[in-house]
């Protein structure tokens, strides 16, 4: 597996500990770290970090465009012990960011 993907997943974790116990936007996450990584890229490590159950993700309906929804991430409480080192996935690498 690319290293790179590895470093994303681990900055995207970093990131929603950071904000926690917040949630956040696909939108305001890719707007952080799109001069670095490519939309799509930044998506997938979205949806591995989901299925893994690190992050939970909610949809609402945009604030003032109501036929949009947005989808919010919030790091778990399994996404938390991987940042500390307490659990241990080998297709990530937690990067302060």
């Amino acid at each position: 597996m690319d290293e790179l993907v590895k470093e994303l997943r681990g900055k995207v974790l970093f990131f929603l500990s950071y904000i926690a116990p917040k949630a956040i936007d696909t939108q305001s996450i890719i707007k952080t770290m799109y001069e670095y990584h490519q939309v799509e890229d930044i998506e997938k490590a979205l949806d591995y970090l989901y299925e893994k159950k690190l992050v939970s993700r909610t949809e609402t309906l945009h604030p003032f465009r109501k036929r949009e929804k947005l989808i919010n991430y919030k790091i778990t409480p399994k996404g938390i012990d991987t940042i500390e080192g307490t659990l241990e996935d080998p297709a990530i690498v937690v990067v302060e960011w």
